[in-house]
């Protein structure tokens, strides 16, 4: 099993370079460029925690072939970065099992997420319901439903949570900050001072 300060640090790093690269080109806050050079380490870091955790392994592959399925995967960083995982495990033969059935669950609660949060952005929901969808809450239930069961250790609900947690993160800076232009170095020093 990867150590864990591995797995919270590549979630980590994950959720900040996916929503980069969707910044990048959806919003054009950031370098189209960069972005692409965020997909090839993201490439890797997935890709190692994928070929040495089963468990990591289940939930990237579940939410990437959950963004296929909603037509998610909508630019050359995000294909590149979908090409470059998903044949990860045939390639190189893993012994990692992959279990069916929380597979499925995970997959579909990504489906989940992605159909729900288009409603909620959409103001097609309201409610509760649709702040559950607007944060892609379903595949964090999924997580958290697989931990209490005893399939995961609770460390992947962390790291899952941390994943999200650095994806808003980048999301606040763009929309807050690298829209004005403050430099990134600056921004972060704002936050740490007393």
């Amino acid at each position: 099993m990867t150590d864990y300060l591995i797995i919270l640090a590549g979630y980590a790093l994950l959720g900040a370079g996916i929503k980069y690269i969707d910044e990048a080109y959806d919003e054009h806050v950031f370098s189209k460029k960069i972005a692409n050079v965020v997909a090839v380490l993201c490439i890797f870091i997935m890709g190692y925690l994928m070929l040495t955790d089963a468990p990591s392994m289940m939930i990237f592959l579940g939410m990437i072939i959950a963004l296929i399925l909603a037509k998610k995967i909508d630019n050359p960083a995000f294909y590149m970065g979908s090409a470059g995982v998903i044949p990860i495990p045939l390639i190189f033969n893993t012994s990692l099992n992959i279990e069916l059935l929380p597979f499925l669950a995970l997959m579909l609660t990504g489906i989940m997420d992605e159909k729900g949060n288009d409603m909620a952005d959409a103001k097609k929901i309201k409610g509760v319901i649709r702040k559950f969808f607007k944060y892609r809450c379903a595949m964090k239930v999924g997580v958290l439903g697989l931990c209490v069961s005893g399939i995961f250790g609770f460390i992947y609900f962390i790291a899952f949570l941390m994943f999200d947690l650095m994806y808003y993160a980048v999301r606040v800076y763009s929309r807050n900050v690298a829209a004005t232009r403050v430099p990134l170095a600056r921004y972060v020093a704002s936050l740490i001072k007393f």
